[in-house]
């Protein structure tokens, strides 16, 4: 059974080991990763998802973007993807939502989790090129009400 809760700052170690760049990502990755993690369970926006009291996946959810709710991590353990704990997650989130809208965004590289937003109903807004070489951001929302 998935159960989803907020994160605590005990959680910290094992959310970083659930996530594979925050465990084994090159150095410089690593260390930010880890720090994100970390500034989400302080700002208490930090979502994670268990199975049999294990960390399987997590979700950082704030009003970061423009002011309005904005997903702006969605991690799960390789070894539980294809499992629908992102749709999880994501849904979890979406029942805590105080606005009509929902937004998030991900790599154009990231073909998971595009299929992920179109699966989930949330559709393109926008993007922005530049904030990584050659990969440029896609932006979505979902309208909740």
């Amino acid at each position: 059974m998935l159960t989803i809760h907020l994160a605590q700052l005990e959680d910290y170690e094992p959310l970083c080991q659930c996530d594979q760049l925050a465990s084994t990502g090159p150095a410089l990755i690593r260390l930010e990763r880890r720090e994100e993690i970390a500034h989400a369970l302080i700002d208490r926006s930090c979502y994670i998802a268990k199975r049999a009291a294990s960390p399987v996946g997590y979700i950082i959810f704030s009003r970061s973007f423009f002011k309005r709710p904005f997903i702006s991590l969605l991690t799960v353990h390789p070894a539980h993807r294809r499992h629908g704990v992102g749709s999880h997650l994501v849904r979890y989130v979406e029942s805590l939502c105080p606005s009509e809208k929902l937004f998030t965004s991900t790599n154009q590289s990231n073909i998971t989790m595009q299929k992920l937003c179109d699966k989930l109903g949330f559709l393109p807004c926008g993007h922005i090129e530049q904030l990584d070489d050659n990969d440029p951001e896609l932006f979505y929302y979902k309208r909740l009400l």
